[in-house]
């Protein structure tokens, strides 16, 4: 219970910090859970705030966080757009079609892995930095910052988020 007060505490301290937040009001839709989706947390002035920040997700990202998260926690209602759902099409990205399509008619699936297949410069390391960000926002907020009660985890275990880099030069 210590580190979980730990972290709540040096929540509540950065954003009291905080002189532009006004700690009662969200502009931020939140579903019950209490998280926002992939796309919201993104885009959000309140969360990581990229379209403000000169970084504009490509149609590529957004259908890529998209598919990865949709009907997970906070991510109940996300679906793709025409233009997203083109580019599945355009890229033959046929089996992803295949399983979101079987979800479109009440299968009971998501996606619990992803393999990001793709050449230097292509914005795996963006994906996997929201993807990591996101993941620590929601346990931050999850069951109103205690994601231990949440997932029934002993206190005295800890949560990690591992980012692995397969050289020296990438870890940097």
């Amino acid at each position: 219970m210590k580190d979980n007060n730990h972290i709540s505490s040096a929540v509540d301290e950065i954003l009291s910090g905080r002189k532009d937040v006004d700690n009662n009001v969200s502009l931020t839709p939140v579903s019950e859970s209490g998280i926002v989706d992939i796309i919201t947390f993104c885009e959000s002035p309140e969360l990581l705030n990229l379209p403000n920040n000169n970084f504009n997700l490509w149609i590529s990202q957004r259908t890529v966080l998209k598919c990865f998260y949709m009907g997970t926690i906070g991510n109940e209602n996300i679906s793709l757009a025409k233009e997203e759902w083109q580019w599945l099409y355009d890229n033959k990205q046929d089996s992803v079609i295949d399983k979101l399509k079987k979800r479109e008619r009440g299968a009971k699936f998501r996606f619990s892995e992803l393999t990001l297949v793709l050449g230097r410069r292509s914005s795996k390391t963006v994906l996997s930095s929201i993807i990591a960000t996101y993941e620590a926002y929601k346990l931050l907020v999850i069951n109103k910052g205690d994601p231990y009660k949440y997932f029934d985890i002993p206190y005295e275990h800890k949560i990690a988020i591992i980012n692995v880099a397969t050289s020296r030069e990438q870890s940097k």
